[in-house]
């Protein structure tokens, strides 16, 4: 290949005979160009040495759109015109293969598949959740093909286009497992798509496989062949006459390069033939000579530069002469490509313009003599955005919240959003909850450092179904609480995808989404510049999940706003684009402050310190809030009830008076323990326990500590086998021995309100109970069994 100019890059110097290869041709016209025949004539090279040949027609990727060295995105295909070119682009590869194959002496018949049948039944959260995994977002946009049109200004590059290299990496990766396909071919421009194929496939199956490209075919003017640059050389019968005025007038310079890429002749025969045509460039033996090889190839016609020839000697005196049977036989001797049957009524312009690209070209002509009509020179066709500074969010429809099942349980940051959603019924919103059966698949990568691990799909149904309960009874105390009489909808974003095949949903709901403003929200531009592998697609495909849950709430139920805490801006905001996008419709968006621990950090799973909702949770629940530090617990107050500003100003009051009784703490807590668990007095209910000292512990029966046991809150009462030792227990109450031996060591656990440096378990009373203190406030009754 390297000696007829056909290498222009390969992905290693030496690439083993093993297999099949393939090329893709995508049918975005009604025929193959001549580009596209130094690709096929390729395949029919690399079967003369032993692979395979596979030829896929992209009913798929032509859905997308290769953004390759395109500075615009081409126009969402009609489906119906796909289908029209896919079966003459079949019939087309057929042909042409069998011309070449016939010419070339190449047993190995070419294998046409369509890259729709690979995707067909392919459903986009599949996809995107375990495949997206393998693609990292970094590399992909360090690509070249991607990198420019990101650059080319306007807005760059949508998500459809940008989703083209995926799907030709998958492609690739799926030829290799059922077809054993180890090597792709291309033109140049394709090398970027090529290159990711590559790597996917090592990363996916843990294989080598390998990839080539040829220099692009360039006109006089340095331009590629191609129906996007308007200067394609198509290869069906109608254009016939086209492609042989072209090789017939092919520059002499360019004539050695293209009877080496273009023909089986060895070079030797290239160097005669072109010997003999410096003795007389005028009659163009070798253009000749390349057009009879290429007429044979494409059409399978012998001799087909002197077949026109008579065209060319007829002048004017003998055209004057001639009779119509004389035409008549004329037309049945050339090619019929060259003959144009139309209408009397046909304008001239019209006929013209099938011949030529345009009105001013023809004008062009006109005024340089180039149209002689009847072999006489003619200088006439003679036939007789709004910017806003501030919303106004009106009250209209309905406003939603999502919860992705990521846990067991719901969280203090999620019950800010479940609040917030009831205040906003309270007003005349309709309030959903969206549990993220779909997104959760995917993982919000929003202000994370690293990706989440693939979750297991059988614990995120029961999660699903956890957090489900969870919803309809936290909304349901808060409701009660707060006399609220809307009513919480909730609905899984899973049912929304489910019957979403991939390439409906990149081709269509992709476009709407560009690339250059996804990935300069914060949340996608923070995590590409984290270092290491940055992200995957998995995990940036989440925000256009979540823009595509607004949407499809606007359309279902009128869902004009979505509120969640701060860091959902950059997901917020892209639902709003999309939406207005989408349905022409202004929506809008509100964060909330994150809740934040002593040390600063939001409360949350990731971070490793959620205070969950489940009743196994109350406890620890109950504790935080009652040892909550005095300067945060008026802003709690505020966020987290519905006490009225001028009531938290006077419990403030109060809390002031007599800092030492937690005042202010109590009081949130028994508004949280009502709203959360529908408990009443809570702060109060335990105190029992904080006023057992030493002397009536040890005078206390069996039976007055089992009525203790049913009074207190049962996430207080800890039952464990004798067998178990006092540290397991403990380790269930703290996070690690490092803590509890820090607590041993500065006197900070009391069993039986005894201060102990070491875990003796033999401290049980009437061998079943003991008070364990740990700390100032988190007092337990373990009752050994």
């Amino acid at each position: 290949m390297f000696t007829r100019k056909l290498l222009y890059q390969a992905t290693a110097p030496s690439i083993p005979i093993s297999g099949s290869v393939y090329c893709g041709f995508d049918p975005t016209a009604h025929s193959l160009h001549l580009g596209n025949f130094v690709s096929i004539l390729n395949l029919a090279r690399l079967a003369q040495i032993g692979f395979k040949p596979i030829a896929i027609v992209g009913g798929a990727t032509v859905q997308l759109g290769d953004p390759s060295f395109k500075m615009e995105e081409r126009k969402e295909p009609d489906l119906v015109v796909i289908q029209e070119n896919l079966q003459k682009i079949r019939n087309q590869l057929e042909s042409v293969y069998g011309n070449i194959a016939n010419h070339g002496k190449i047993g190995q018949p070419l294998q046409i598949l369509d890259n729709m049948d690979f995707y067909r039944e392919t459903k986009l959260i599949d996809f995107v959740s375990k495949v997206g995994r393998q693609f990292r977002m970094n590399s992909l946009l360090n690509k070249d093909h991607i990198n420019k049109r990101l650059n080319s200004g306007d807005d760059g590059l949508s998500l459809t286009e940008f989703f083209y290299t995926i799907l030709q990496s998958y492609d690739f990766a799926y030829l290799n497992e059922k077809y054993n396909c180890t090597l792709q071919i291309g033109g140049s421009d394709q090398w970027g798509n090529i290159t990711n194929g590559c790597d996917f496939v090592k990363k996916q199956y843990k294989k080598q496989v390998y990839g080539i490209t040829t220099p692009l075919l360039i006109d006089k003017n340095g331009q590629k062949f191609g129906k996007s640059e308007g200067n394609a050389l198509f290869l069906d019968v109608s254009s016939k006459h086209n492609m042989k005025q072209y090789l017939l007038n092919l520059a002499d310079d360019s004539i050695k390069d293209f009877l080496l890429m273009l023909t089986f002749l060895q070079e030797d025969q290239i160097n005669s033939i072109m010997e003999q045509h410096k003795q007389n460039p005028e009659k163009r033996i070798a253009q000749k000579c390349l057009n009879d090889e290429l007429m044979k190839m494409i059409y399978r016609e012998e001799n087909s530069a002197e077949k026109n020839q008579i065209l060319y000697g007829l002048r004017r005196d003998r055209l004057l002469n001639m009779s119509a049977a004389e035409f008549e036989k004329l037309a049945e001797e050339i090619d019929k490509d060259v003959v144009i049957r139309v209408s009397k009524q046909t304008a001239l312009i019209e006929v013209l313009l099938k011949i030529r690209s345009s009105k001013s070209e023809i004008r062009r002509l006109l005024q340089q003599g180039g149209i002689l009509i009847n072999d006489q020179k003619v200088d006439q066709l003679d036939q007789t955005q709004l910017l806003h500074n501030k919303y106004i969010i009106p009250i209209s429809g309905s406003v939603y919240c999502g919860f992705d099942p990521t846990a067991h349980s719901l969280h203090l940051g999620n019950f800010v959003s479940i609040l917030n959603l009831a205040r906003l019924a309270q007003i005349g919103f309709k309030p959903i909850a969206i549990v993220g059966g779909a997104t959760v698949q995917l993982g919000d990568p929003s202000f994370k450092m690293e990706e989440r691990k693939e979750p297991d799909l059988v614990v995120i149904q029961e999660n699903l179904q956890k957090i489900r309960n969870q919803l309809e009874s936290v909304y349901g105390n808060i409701a009660n609480h707060g006399k609220i009489g809307q009513p919480l909808q909730i609905l899984d974003n899973m049912d929304f995808y489910r019957e979403t095949k991939l390439i409906d949903f990149v081709s269509k709901v992709g476009r709407q989404f560009r690339m250059n403003s996804l990935l300069n929200k914060d949340h996608i531009n923070k995590r590409l510049n984290s270092g290491d592998d940055g992200l995957s697609l998995t995990e940036f495909f989440y925000t256009i999940l979540q823009s595509y849950d607004f949407a499809y709430l606007n359309e279902k139920y009128n869902c004009t706003l979505q509120i969640g805490g701060s860091d959902q801006w950059g997901n917020i905001t892209n639902g709003c684009d999309f939406v207005k996008k989408q349905y022409k419709k202004q929506v809008y968006g509100i964060t909330t402050p994150l809740l934040i621990d002593k040390n600063g950090q939001k409360f949350g799973k990731s971070e490793g310190n959620a205070l969950f909702l489940d009743v196994s949770s109350k406890h620890n629940m109950k504790q935080y809030l009652l040892n909550l530090a005095d300067d945060s617990i008026k802003d709690f107050l505020l966020m987290l009830t519905f006490l009225q500003e001028d009531q938290i100003n006077s419990i403030m009051e109060q809390h002031k008076q007599n800092p030492e009784k937690r005042i202010a703490q109590k009081c949130l807590n028994d508004e949280l323990m009502k709203m959360i668990y529908r408990e009443e007095n809570s702060a109060e209910k335990n105190q029992i326990l904080y006023g057992l000292r030493r002397d009536r512990l040890l005078n206390m029966s069996a039976a007055e500590f089992e009525k203790l046991a049913e009074e207190i809150d049962k996430d207080v009462v800890i039952r464990v086998s004798k067998q178990t030792a006092l540290i397991e227990v403990l380790l269930k109450i703290r996070s690690s021995k490092s803590e509890i031996r820090r607590l041993l060591q500065q006197g900070g656990i009391l069993i039986n309100d005894q201060k102990v440096d070491q875990l003796d378990q033999t401290q049980l009373l009437h061998n079943k109970y003991m008070l364990l203190r740990i700390g100032k406030r988190d007092v337990r009754l373990l009752i050994f069994i």
